[in-house]
């Protein structure tokens, strides 16, 4: 429910002043609502944030202690999150709210995951961009788990990942939001229900969290999370791609829910109590280590088109790492999935990596003899710098060779003269002219250079001739 009566300024702790943005809308969620504010006056700390600086303000909506508890439980988790050694969530700017803290004030963030998809995925090239924006989100995850982990020595998850909760901030790096799911960090026996976790709903939630069964390994949860994402968002490009309307309620829609998503809601509902506090025994469900026919079928669709016009065959390879990387991620026993968000990471960049090649391939395929303007006038260029360099090497070895022609002359005579008697104090009378060897030194430090200037010339014409 929508709070019923709204300020048009908020008094944050801090001293400063917040009011809304001309024009901005509000976004209502479950427990709070969030309007673009700015900041006005000055804050007592004299550091107020620049008033042509867009903040957000996440409000509580009124109707129940329960939902205000969540809210200032995810504002506590923000703040520790600020402590990062780099920005993980958004940076908590104030809280509002006296004496109770009911709000707090963020850092903008343009959009979230679902909406910059939404722009990108007809782009030719979305496929590599998505898997690169999605290893970046799972590093995020893997770094929040390590900061959260470091507080107490537990591991700690966020327990509520999903497309809108990733968001992109101002300085284009991408943010984890909304810890109203609190992080998983009870003890190893301890069961979900006992614990202060806020699942999220959904295709997003680890089949763990809806059993409520033992977390033994909470990085797990957000590892699912993420392999779910990712299947949604493909999913998300088929649907737009063929014409069809988008939900309302966007990727929160049981139409970007994978078919493993249903499995675990059937084994739930004929029996939900049958893991709690226990492990998950796999065996339970349908496939546990590979997503079902329904779910394959729909990532082959989702990558029609992806390397450019259709192409079965690369497609097909294409598909095969994709189901390979979500096989894992979305496979029942958490023990078996990703052992943390880094190496899904590592796996989502071998993805992107993987579309550059198939797509390299498929150009050369198309035009065999056809090379890109650009990249013909850069071999070029390169040439051209590689023929100066020899016409340079070429001089100075032939101003090495007179040189060398010169000292060879000069040791001839020398050698060839005869030492002329002269009365020489004795001590200098011990110590023989080394004129000679002097100039046999000099005249093999000119060979040295002579011979590595032609090495670095041999090399040089190679090069132009292949």
């Amino acid at each position: 429910m929508a709070t019923a009566t709204l300020p048009l300024v908020w008094k944050g702790r801090a001293g400063r002043a917040f009011m809304p943005v001309e024009g901005g809308t509000v976004r209502h969620g479950r427990v709070a609502a969030v309007r673009k504010v700015q900041a006005v006056g000055l804050a007592e700390d004299s550091k107020a944030p620049n008033p042509e600086t867009p903040l957000a303000l996440k409000l509580w909506n009124e109707g129940g202690e329960q939902s205000l508890d969540q809210l200032q439980r995810e504002i506590r988790t923000m703040t520790f999150a600020s402590t990062a050694a780099h920005p993980i969530a958004p940076k908590v700017i104030d809280v509002v709210g006296n004496p109770s803290v009911v709000g707090v004030v963020l850092e903008w963030c343009s959009g979230n995951l679902e909406d910059w998809w939404g722009r990108t995925l007809r782009e030719p090239d979305a496929f590599g961009r998505l898997m690169t924006v999605l290893a970046e989100v799972a590093r995020q995850v893997d770094a929040w788990h390590e900061h959260a982990a470091a507080r107490g020595g537990l591991d700690s998850a966020h327990g509520d990942l999903k497309p809108t909760n990733v968001l992109l901030g101002t300085t284009g790096r991408w943010l984890i939001s909304d810890f109203g799911a609190p992080p998983v960090d009870p003890p190893e026996d301890s069961p979900w229900a006992e614990s202060d976790i806020v699942p999220g709903g959904g295709a997003f939630l680890a089949p763990e969290l809806r059993f409520h069964a033992r977390i033994d390994l909470p990085k797990a949860v957000d590892v699912w999370s993420l392999g779910a994402i990712a299947f949604a968002m493909l999913r998300m490009r088929r649907i737009v791609l063929d014409g069809s309307p988008l939900p309302r309620n966007g990727t929160a829609s049981l139409r970007f829910a994978p078919a493993r998503a249903e499995q675990v809601t059937e084994v739930y509902r004929n029996s939900p109590a049958q893991f709690f506090e226990k492990e998950l025994e796999p065996t339970a469900f349908p496939t546990p280590e590979r997503l079902p026919e329904p779910d394959r079928n729909a990532i082959r669709e989702s990558l029609r088109g992806a390397l450019g016009e259709e192409d079965e065959a690369l497609e097909a390879e294409l598909t095969q790492g994709v189901l390979k990387v979500l096989d894992r991620a979305l496979t029942i026993a958490p023990e078996r999935r990703y052992a943390d968000a880094a190496t899904l990471a590592n796996a989502l960049d071998d993805l992107a990596r993987k579309w550059i090649s198939l797509a390299a391939r498929k150009d050369e395929q198309e035009n065999p003899d056809a090379v890109p303007g650009p990249v013909i006038e850069a071999l070029i260029r390169e040439r051209d710098v590689a023929r100066a360099r020899a016409a340079a090497v070429q001089s100075e070895m032939s101003s090495l060779q007179d040189r060398i022609d010169s000292l060879q002359d000069a040791l001839s005579h020398t050698q060839t003269q005869a030492p002329t008697p002269q009365a020489v104090p004795v001590a200098a009378s011990t110590s023989p002219d080394r004129s000679h060897l002097l100039l046999a030194g000099m005249a093999a430090i000119v060979l040295l250079q002579f011979g590595t200037l032609a090495g670095i010339a041999a090399l040089l014409l190679a090069v132009i001739v292949g």
